[in-house]
């Protein structure tokens, strides 16, 4: 057999092939790595679960009734038509006030919690030492609902605009 009838060899020398084989191989493993990536990516994570004992509590609150506030002007809660998705918290009074101004609280709830109520204690009494608190949300909305920082600067705008004396009957 001559030279040039002999069968060429892909790879001439042993070095060649372990170079080529690892080529192959970083690909295949690339390959392989992307898919995967691809693959998780795709899928989303499983909701939270909601703590029972956190339930619980919660529903234990939600029973119990409004207190009035230990300041001057028993206070109260209440939605307002013209002010939607927001708890007003005001002095039950407010022929009481006589010619006391109210400062204005905008509250944003925390955690993106959209119940206007969640914090009603605290904002009740907030507002019956005199000023007017404007949450965002609504009284008792579900878990689960988010708000948005529009909402809390809807509470922001709401109290410095003319449109609040309408919206809300202060005098």
């Amino acid at each position: 057999m001559t030279k040039s009838q002999q069968p060429q060899r892909l790879f001439s020398r042993p070095r060649q092939w372990a170079s080529a084989a690892r080529s192959t191989a970083l690909v295949a493993v690339t390959a392989c790595a992307t898919t995967l990536a691809a693959q998780q990516a795709a899928q989303p994570p499983a909701p939270p679960q909601p703590n029972p004992a956190a339930l619980a509590r919660q529903a234990e609150l939600n029973k119990r009734p409004d207190t009035p506030g230990t300041g001057r002007f028993p206070a109260m809660k209440e939605e307002v038509a013209s002010l939607p998705r927001h708890v007003v918290y005001r002095p039950k009074d407010l022929a009481g006030l006589g010619r006391t101004k109210l400062g204005v609280v905008a509250w944003g709830n925390g955690g993106c919690s959209d119940d206007g109520a969640s914090s009603r204690f605290h904002l009740l009494e907030i507002a019956s030492h005199g000023y007017l608190v404007i949450a965002s949300g609504q009284i008792f909305s579900g878990p689960g609902a988010t708000s948005t920082v529009s909402a809390v600067a809807g509470s922001v705008d709401a109290s410095v605009t003319k449109a609040t004396a309408r919206m809300i009957p202060l005098r």
